[in-house]
């Protein structure tokens, strides 16, 4: 039985995760929940995303600097170089780490399911009884991100500007970029988490990573 008062929830692990995130990520999370009973049962799940790495490329990027166009295709002043682009949480770089990236999951059976709602305590939630029953899950991660440009060009001229050839760009503390899914999910009552999360590779989650070229060129400008 799990306890409807939140005060006296039961703790338990968040599994780990596997996701579609831009094609390809493995991210990893782990966390609590809490429920709450009523004339709908309410989920609601705490969590950690602890792993994140995605890389992709190689991209055109406008770093190369060439204020007179030597190289035909620049633009405001900086030429364009095949950069590869690797992105990974924040919180996994060391030795000085930067903020965590934390999430929320709410799964509910109908109703709005506002946690403590309901008959506190006195109405525990029985597994047995949700076995089977259609829940509709939101998830989502505020995510911070560090990103890393690297020079994969070898072509003469097209390199990071005052940097040598083969150099890398890297910036800290990105975010946060929202990374959600909504779906629907059968309650099971032996499955970790009741079956509720992760959510099925049908319903990847989707997140879109940012960072302008300008504030790319900045760096690059402020390492010469």
């Amino acid at each position: 039985m799990l306890t409807s008062r939140v005060q006296n929830c039961r703790r338990v692990s968040v599994a780990a995760v596997t996701a579609l995130v831009l094609l390809a990520a493995t991210p990893a999370w782990a966390g609590s929940v809490r429920t709450s009973s009523g004339p709908f049962v309410f989920i609601e799940f705490d969590t950690q995303l602890t792993s994140l790495n995605l890389t992709g490329g190689p991209f055109l990027m406008p770093l190369a600097s060439d204020p007179t166009n030597a190289l035909g295709d620049s633009i405001e002043g900086f030429g364009l170089v095949n950069s590869s682009v690797g992105i990974m949480l924040s919180s996994m770089r060391s030795p000085t780490p930067g903020p965590a990236t934390r999430g929320h999951a709410t799964a509910s059976n109908g109703g709005e399911g506002v946690l403590g709602v309901g008959s506190p305590g006195s109405d525990p939630i029985n597994p047995d009884q949700l076995d089977g029953q259609i829940f509709q899950v939101n998830s989502f991660f505020d995510v911070f991100f560090d990103i890393t440009v690297t020079d994969m060009d070898s072509r003469l001229g097209r390199d990071f500007a005052g940097m040598p050839d083969g150099a890398s760009i890297m910036l800290f503390d990105n975010g946060p970029a929202n990374m959600q899914s909504s779906y629907s999910a059968i309650f099971d009552k032996d499955a970790p988490n009741f079956g509720l999360i992760p959510p099925p590779e049908a319903d990847p989650y989707r997140v879109r990573f940012t960072q302008s070229h300008e504030k790319q060129r900045k760096t690059t400008l402020n390492r010469t």
